[in-house]
Order: structure tokens, then sequence, then C-alpha cells
């Protein structure tokens, strides 16, 4: 971390909110350890972490449940080849009113 290569014990952070109607900014000021920010950084990368493999398990249960889906209309190639031409040329008319 910065104070850390610059060896400082602590550091004051200040948030700056700007109101873009008012033009007018607020300040949020904080003195902080370095160890307690190295603290709060390690708990949020944990927490991002345990939600990241949360997501790529999610993604990989629904790819896996998508795969196994049939095209509903798979049968009607068999019947006839040149049906997803027919399908395709007979949507504009379908949407008509």
């Amino acid at each position: 971390m910065w104070c850390r290569q610059k060896d400082l014990a602590e550091i004051e952070l200040t948030l700056v909110y700007f109101d873009i109607l008012s033009t007018r900014e607020t300040l949020i000021s904080e003195r902080f350890t370095c160890d307690a920010l190295q603290a709060h950084f390690e708990h949020h990368c944990a927490r991002f972490l345990q939600w990241s493999r949360m997501q790529a398990a999610h993604r990989k249960r629904r790819d896996e449940f998508l795969a196994g889906l049939e095209f509903p209309y798979r049968h009607c190639a068999a019947v006839n080849g040149s049906w997803p031409r027919q399908f395709i040329r007979a949507l504009p008319r379908g949407a008509r009113y």
C-alpha cells in the first residue's frame, strides 16, 4: 500500500462528494492507520473473491443447463429440411396486425 511505501504510520483520507446542481463539494475526512487500511483492504478482497467464485459457479450451472435444452422445433427439421427458411419468411407476416 502507498502508506507503507512512504513509511507512514497513518494517513488521512478525504472523500469528496460533488453536487453538480449546486456545484458544491462536501468533504469527509478520516484518519486511518496503515494496519487498519490493510485489514480493510484484505477483508473486502476476500469478500469479492467469495462473490466472484459464487458467480462463476452460477454461470457454470446455468451454461450446463442451457446446453441440455433442445431447440423446440427440432422435430420440424426432420420432416422438412427447409423449415428454417419458411419459418423466417413467415415471421414478418405473423407480426403484422
